[in-house]
């Protein structure tokens, strides 16, 4: 489970960062009075929403309601991300960096 209000610092996007966007698309009952969240992650482009992938995350019930379990599927989602972002620098720097090696090997071959 992701640590529930970690500061997470300013994660404001810069102006036209991107046209990428997430929004809660609904709740599943699993029973129990557990819950997955699910969240949709979608493109808006000149007004149309292109559907891009949806994400689900199951949480327990609380002493809150559903708006705490929202809350703590945000909190599972965010963790996601983050560890997509960290695995996503990873690899764009590994292949930063077969890429200088293929620019150096192609300048010394003309």
């Amino acid at each position: 489970m992701a640590k529930q209000d970690e500061d997470l610092g300013d994660l404001s996007p810069r102006t036209g960062l991107s046209d990428y966007f997430v929004d809660v698309a609904g709740l599943d009952n699993l029973g129990h009075g557990n819950a997955a969240i699910r969240f949709k992650l979608f493109r808006s482009k000149d007004g149309a929403d292109q559907p891009a992938a949806t994400l689900a995350f199951a949480v327990l019930p609380g002493n809150d309601g559903m708006e705490g379990m929202v809350a703590r599927g945000y909190d599972e989602l965010i963790a996601a991300l983050r560890q997509m972002l960290h695995q996503a620098a990873t690899g764009r720097k590994q292949y930063r960096r077969r890429a200088d090696l293929y620019a150096a090997a192609k300048a010394r071959i003309r």
